[in-house]
């Protein structure tokens, strides 16, 4: 099954066309196409929360008219502009908050699309090494998309590994090979040049992790600033 894809604003659509090269079951397109009458019906509309553009309600409200509502990426926070402008529901709208580096938007479009053609996440899925996506940005895509399994982390300048468990989108637990729950956690959040492996099944564990993973997140990068400034 092709899942189709549309973009708005056209800027967001231009880069974003360079992004999701080369994924295969993906057509993209853009929502101001949208006023043909034999357009169709969209799988996904990624949008930008902040500026979707100056016709975007009009084609929206078009395009809900003829064919309903559709699942949307909303590039933004869940009080983004867009959303205030439009009718939307909880189980057909995902949220990438900004600042985000392309690999991430590649990765939210790609779980969206997994999840609408039922083919959920593969018992293992390598995420392999990017140099500019960490730990901090694979725990907001997955868990904001209500992801559950085990993140592998592996540093590769020292070969330090660790893993992370999610449930339902919520972090429970963390551990290295020194320490275990949000300790664990911040040391990985840390880390820089990692390869990154997702397991969707995993053995039982007790959590150790009782905050939100945005507070586990902030209290890390507050931790990885103060050292950058003992260190200046």
């Amino acid at each position: 099954m092709r899942v189709e894809i549309a973009v708005v604003p056209d800027k967001t659509a231009r880069w974003l066309e360079l992004s999701l090269a080369g994924v295969e079951g993906l057509l993209l397109s853009r929502f101001e196409t949208r006023r043909r009458e034999d357009a169709g019906h969209l799988e996904l509309l990624v949008m930008d929360g902040e500026q979707p553009g100056p016709d975007f309600l009009a084609l929206y409200r078009a395009y809900a008219a003829r064919y309903g509502e559709c699942h949307k990426l909303v590039l933004g926070e869940t009080d983004a502009p867009v959303i205030r402008m439009i009718d939307w529901s909880p189980e057909m709208t995902s949220f990438l908050p900004k600042p985000f580096q392309l690999e991430t938007v590649r990765a939210a479009v790609e779980q969206v699309a997994r999840r609408l053609t039922g083919a959920g996440p593969p018992h293992r899925q390598s995420l392999g090494y990017l140099s500019t996506l960490r730990l901090a940005d694979l725990l907001q895509m997955l868990c904001l998309n209500g992801w559950s399994g085990r993140i592998d982390v592996e540093q590769l300048a020292t070969g330090r590994k660790g893993s992370v468990f999610l449930n339902g989108g919520a972090l429970i637990h963390a551990s290295t090979d020194s320490d275990h729950g949000e300790g664990a956690c911040h040391e990985m959040l840390g880390w820089e040049r990692c390869e990154f492996q997702f397991s969707e099944r995993h053995s039982p564990v007790v959590p150790s992790i009782r905050a939100p993973w945005q507070q586990v997140v902030l209290e890390a990068a507050r931790r990885i600033d103060e050292q950058r400034q003992k260190i200046a």
